[in-house]
């Protein structure tokens, strides 16, 4: 008779576990690369909303925007405004420095300026919008001095032509002094709209 060699415990458990092993590995489902993905950028998307970057998230901006809708009946602002104030101050290194980069931090702090009647327009933004406005009224105002002076040349030369009895020059002149006068006219009117416009925007 064969005598069956002796079958170790420890050969056994460990063979049974490297066989467990490789079956359950086996039999487990692949693991869906989509959904980890997704679950991956929920994760980033989160913490970058509770950090201040170069730019806000969407989600920022609309946290910044429903505090503006609460709170601009007490400034008397709209809320626009309110909004593209405190997402100016929210990007500012130097405002309400000692919240750092914490997004809540920072615009919790804003809100309790706002509540406690202390807020302001930043001077920042202030000077940015007088840049602004100069940028867009300036050429508007040195067109219509050009304008102006046109207007003035042929005047004179109206009168001039006038003034020798030279009827049929003065009538030529004359078209010449019309189209001034309209260009002038037209751009006093768009000077006007476009400063009424500024101060409707950053001053009411």
């Amino acid at each position: 008779n064969v005598v069956p060699t002796p079958f170790e415990r420890s050969t056994y458990t460990e063979n049974t576990t490297q066989i467990t092993t490789k079956i359950t590995a086996a039999d487990a489902p692949p693991e869906n690369p989509i959904a980890a993905a997704v679950f991956s950028k929920k994760i980033a998307d989160t913490v970058s909303d509770s950090i201040i970057g170069e730019t806000l998230t969407v989600s920022q901006q609309k946290a910044i925007a429903d505090s503006a809708h609460a709170l601009c009946s007490m400034l008397s602002i709209d809320q626009s405004q309110l909004s593209k104030e405190i997402e100016y101050v929210i990007l500012s290194n130097t405002a309400f420095s000692n919240a750092g980069h914490d997004f809540n931090k920072k615009l919790n702090t804003i809100k309790k300026v706002i509540k406690e009647g202390r807020w302001n327009t930043p001077v920042g933004l202030t000077e940015k919008k007088i840049v602004d406005q100069k940028k867009i009224i300036d050429p508007i105002s040195i067109e219509l001095k050009d304008a102006e002076q046109d207007f003035l040349h042929w005047k004179g030369m109206v009168d001039f032509a006038m003034s020798k009895g030279q009827k049929d020059q003065a009538q030529k002149f004359q078209s010449f002094l019309q189209n001034a006068q309209r260009k002038m006219k037209a751009l006093k009117e768009k000077l006007s709209c476009t400063s009424a416009g500024f101060s409707q925007v950053y001053f009411t």
